[in-house]
C-alpha cells in the first residue's frame, strides 16, 4: 500500500518513515526490510530515508529505542 503524497512537512515525514520502517521491520526482519521499500511505505524516496536518518542501520536503531521507549505491558 503506497501513502499519498503529502506537502513538506520534516516532522510528518519523518514520523511516516518511522512507521513504515516499523511496519518493514516487524513483517520481515532488518534483512528482509528493503529501503526502498520503506519509501514507498511512507510516500517518499529512498534517498529521504538517508537525508533524515543517515543509514538503514541508524533508522533501524531509531525504530527499536522508539519503540522500547514506552513500554505496553
Amino acid at each position: 500500500m503506497t501513502a499519498p503524497p503529502r506537502t513538506r512537512n520534516a516532522a510528518a515525514t519523518r514520523e511516516a518513515i518511522l512507521a513504515s520502517a516499523r511496519r518493514a521491520f516487524a513483517e520481515h526482519g532488518y534483512d528482509g526490510a528493503g529501503v526502498r521499500e520503506i519509501a514507498k511505505g511512507a510516500g517518499v524516496t529512498a534517498m529521504l530515508i538517508n537525508r533524515y536518518f543517515g543509514s538503514k542501520e541508524q533508522l533501524f536503531a531509531e525504530v527499536v529505542a522508539d519503540t522500547m521507549a514506552a513500554p505496553v505491558i
